[in-house]
């Protein structure tokens, strides 16, 4: 059977965003300077998104599915940690020495940050939209 030109043209432009995306970045997404992670980023979305236009077997959405919920349980950990009160039995006691020692009224949490810094956030995206683009790149 005769794939289509479309899926053709989308094929070939997801492998070759994937392709420059790994030969380009430096050690393999090894920069730390977030303007680089978003160029990146945007490469490989680019390549996720001409993937999502080619059919997808039984097997092959499972996969993906369960690829999703372990990037949900990932995000999920990350959310839990930096909101306050989650479950206070497990909150870092820097927050009440910082409250004590400062005067401060920071609410505790999981984390010792009160935020997810933008650059582990960049790095998420990264693995996830490569494994993704990967996924997609190979054979069907």
């Amino acid at each position: 059977m005769r794939r289509p030109q479309s899926e053709l043209m989308f094929s070939s432009i997801q492998l070759w965003t994937t392709v420059a995306a790994l030969i380009l970045a430096p050690l393999f997404f090894g920069s730390v300077d977030l303007f680089w992670i978003a160029v990146w980023a945007i490469l490989l979305s680019i390549s996720v998104l001409c993937g999502v236009a080619a059919p997808m077997d039984t097997g092959q959405s499972r996969l993906l599915f369960g690829f999703f919920a372990l990037c949900g349980v990932y995000a999920l950990v990350a959310i839990v940690q930096i909101t306050p009160h989650v479950v206070d039995q497990f909150n870092d006691p820097s927050w009440r020495q910082a409250n004590d020692l400062l005067g401060l009224d920071a609410l505790p949490r999981i984390s010792s940050r009160a935020e997810m810094p933008p650059l582990a956030v960049g790095h998420f995206l990264l693995v996830a939209t490569s494994f993704i683009s990967g996924f997609f790149t190979g054979p069907r």
